[in-house]
């Protein structure tokens, strides 16, 4: 890993199209992506200590502690060797804070950007009870906004595409309370504490709309003009 590596973190509600807009930037960008969902998941496939620790509060419907998501963040943080880190969906509560910047300490990242995706229950129930993912490649489509040329086809490897489980109603509900009792909290922390570093955008728009202007603001860091793309007075 490059010492003092630009560390640019992209919140957003269920559905804002954070993981869409992570490809794009991996395509266009030398960034590494840090997925924290895909890389708890992905420890627990491993069967790694970390995973298995991981799986005992899942099994039980507990979120698991901040420290636990601390040290699979961290290991995959130390293993990246670009000069832009890009942390989706992390971090999601008060307790993650504290964990962000312990990382950024122990890895030597400075934070440049915190990019929020604004969307309304309404966009984010739409949005996810049509979307499509490929189990194969991980490519994500939706029914409404990005359909696939086959249906349930992925246009990028051919295989079939499902829903995922999480994106049933009820569900989805669940994870939008959540964010708004926990990682809004962490929105308003990082408005009031780094307002020249905080953006916020439009999540209402299509996301390849929103792809471009992420990009910019993660190429130009802290010294764009933060006035062109963040609204002081945003509130979910």
């Amino acid at each position: 890993m490059f010492r003092n590596s630009k560390a640019v973190i992209l919140l957003g509600p269920p559905g804002s199209g954070k993981t869409t807009i992570g490809s794009y930037l991996a395509a266009h960008e030398d960034l590494s992506m840090i997925k924290a969902g895909k890389l708890l998941k992905d420890e627990m496939k491993k069967r790694t200590w970390w995973g298995d620790q991981l799986k005992l509060y899942l099994d039980n419907q507990l979120f698991p502690p901040a420290r636990i998501v601390k040290e699979v963040i961290a290991q995959s943080v130390e293993w990246s060797s670009s000069e832009i880190i890009v942390f989706e969906g992390f971090p999601r509560s008060m307790d993650e804070i504290n964990s962000f910047f312990e990382i950024e300490i122990r890895e030597e990242l400075i934070l440049s950007a915190v990019i929020v995706l604004k969307l309304s229950l309404e966009t984010s129930l739409e949005r996810l009870s049509s979307r499509l993912v490929c189990k194969s490649c991980g490519s994500v489509f939706n029914l409404v906004h990005f359909p696939p040329q086959r249906r349930k086809v992925c246009d990028i490897c051919g295989k079939s595409l499902h829903q995922l489980k999480d994106d049933s109603p009820e569900k989805i509900r669940n994870r939008i309370e959540y964010f708004r009792k926990h990682t809004v909290p962490v929105i308003d922390h990082f408005k009031k504490h780094y307002s020249k570093k905080t953006f916020f955008l439009d999540g209402e728009k299509k996301v390849f709309e929103l792809s471009e202007p992420v990009l910019t603001i993660i190429r130009r860091g802290s010294y764009g003009d933060n006035e062109n793309c963040c609204n002081r007075n945003s509130r979910y």
